[in-house]
């Protein structure tokens, strides 16, 4: 069963890498939510945005490779 889209955490191209490592990429609107309050003169991904990223990965490719 695939995950559908979430716009709060836009990931694309999970993969391992040959050395073993988790990436993906980000893209992320100037207009996000995740901007929002946040430095409104020079917005910055706040830290737990980087986090849920990160969280997300994971949760994505455990689920690919069958695990919770």
């Amino acid at each position: 069963m695939a995950i559908p889209p979430d716009p709060w955490l836009p990931l694309a191209d999970i993969r391992i890498t040959p050395s073993g490592q988790l990436e993906t990429h980000v893209q992320l609107d100037p207009s996000s939510e995740w901007f929002s309050g946040h430095f409104e003169d020079c917005p910055l991904v706040p830290g737990v945005a980087i986090l849920a990223f990160a969280v997300e990965a994971v949760r994505r490719q455990g689920h690919r490779e069958g695990r919770n």
